[in-house]
């Protein structure tokens, strides 16, 4: 038997006789959908290799994906807005995907696009690094758990702070705040007066710091008498009302058409800023 190969001896010479095994070896060798991305040569078979890698449930898998974005960014034929598509698409890109990118921003003579981006990579691994201190933290007290939302808020991840936000055992005005402020500092105002709807029927304190952020997400409303509200609870509570408080008021009223309202409040301050 050599390499699956029967030999007899006859009289005067060898026959091969091939065996099961020979035949097994001949076969032919199984589809290999990564193997068939070699072959792509348009965007319109790569989309066709895009269906074949979600059917098979490889839409997450960075090899996968990886040799799919390779295309788009840097072949002839390619899509760099559709790679970009496909990047976003993936939870946890690594870093053989990042210098693809990287590449194609290149190649396509971008080195703005492309700086860019390496900063998006640095501040991903810094939120990262971050997470990984905070989970394994001994003692998270409220002061740790609001520096991570303000984190994630302050780099765009405002959906993660919020699921952050969730995940605190207990939370003072400072966390409420800081969840309420990234909301509005997306433009996400509809969210931000739910937190504050739910914040109120929690008999949470308002302070100052919250009662500036909803006065912006009234001002992006145009919600007059949400704004009128909150200016009276200010009056009414003690609220101290600074120079930086007091031209968020004002700047609600004139905003939302109110300029009465706008220059009765400028009259009343005992002590006028520039900004005011």
């Amino acid at each position: 038997m050599v390499g699956g190969v029967k030999c007899e001896r006859s009289n005067k010479d060898y026959v091969l006789q091939a065996t099961p095994l020979a035949y097994a070896v001949s076969s032919k060798p199984r589809y290999s959908p990564l193997e068939a991305l070699e072959t792509c040569s348009s965007m319109a078979h790569l989309k066709q290799h895009h269906a074949h890698l979600i059917k098979l449930d490889l839409s997450a898998d960075n090899d996968a994906m990886g040799r799919l974005i390779k295309f788009c960014a840097i072949s002839e034929n390619g899509d760099f807005d559709y790679a970009l598509h496909l990047f976003d698409t993936l939870p946890h890109p690594d870093a053989s995907i990042y210098n693809t990118l990287m590449r194609g921003y290149l190649q396509r003579q971008e080195p703005a696009h492309c700086i860019l981006f390496y900063l998006q990579i640095l501040q991903d691994s810094a939120l990262e690094n971050a997470r990984r201190v905070f989970d394994k933290m001994p003692r998270r007290d409220v002061v740790s758990w609001t520096t991570l939302i303000s984190g994630y808020a302050q780099l765009g991840f405002v959906d993660g702070a919020f699921e952050i936000f969730e995940l605190m055992p207990e939370r003072n005005s400072v966390s409420w705040n800081a969840m309420i402020a990234a909301y509005v500092q997306s433009n996400r105002f509809h969210e931000a007066f739910a937190l504050f709807n739910r914040m109120r029927a929690e008999k949470v304190v308002l302070d100052k710091f919250v009662a500036a952020s909803m006065l912006s997400a009234c001002t992006g409303l145009g919600a007059l008498e949400q704004g009128k509200w909150i200016h009276g609870y200010i009056q009414n509570s003690g609220i101290e009302l600074d120079d930086k408080l007091a031209t968020t008021i004002i700047d609600m009223y004139c905003k939302c058409g109110c300029l009465e309202k706008a220059y009765e409040t400028f009259k009343g301050l005992t002590c006028r800023g520039i900004s005011s």
